[in-house]
Order: C-alpha cells, then sequence, then structure tokens
C-alpha cells in the first residue's frame, strides 16, 4: 500500500512536488533512506554524510546529527519529516 503525501513548502528541496510512499527505501542523489515510514531506527547510507538535520511539518528543527548512519527515530512523534544533509532533502513519515 503506498501513501501520497502533498509537497512540504519551503522545506522541499527535491525535484518531485508530490510523493508516494511505501516501505521500500529512497535512493536519491547517492544516499539511501531506509525504511520509509520509520518506525524506531532510520538507516542513512551515503558518502560524507556530514551534518544531519530533521525538521518536522512545520519547520521547526526536530534534531541534528553529525557523520552518523543510524537516527533513533523513536523518540519522534508520528508525522511526516524532512531530512536535509549537503544539498540534499528528503521527506520520510515517523509512524
Amino acid at each position: 500500500k503506498k501513501i501520497h503525501y502533498p509537497s512540504c513548502g519551503s522545506l522541499n528541496n527535491t525535484k518531485d512536488e508530490n510523493k508516494e510512499y511505501s516501505n521500500e527505501s529512497i535512493v536519491n542523489e547517492g544516499v539511501k533512506l531506509y525504511p520509509n515510514p520509520v518506525e524506531g531506527f532510520l538507516n542513512i547510507e551515503g558518502e560524507g554524510l556530514g551534518v544531519i538535520e530533521i525538521y518536522d511539518i512545520t519547520g521547526r528543527k526536530a534534531g541534528t546529527y553529525e557523520n552518523v548512519n543510524v537516527i533513533d527515530m523513536s523518540g519522534y512523534k508520528s508525522g511526516l519529516y524532512v531530512v536535509r544533509m549537503q544539498g540534499y532533502s528528503e521527506r520520510i513519515f515517523v509512524k
């Protein structure tokens, strides 16, 4: 089953304004985020990830991480978030 989420407004730097999400991973510009939706841990694969910022749907920064490949999302409320890192952003859904 796929879930459709509309654009995240000014936080959305992705080329596709309307994306569909499923349990599959997201691969874009050499970065892989999985699973999506997230239940517990968000895995991030890619070279030189640097600073990773997570924003809630209102644009408030919900977390900042540096040089990590796994983020514990269990403390985040259910909802849509934007993950941003070095010229890349992607929307994820936390259950």
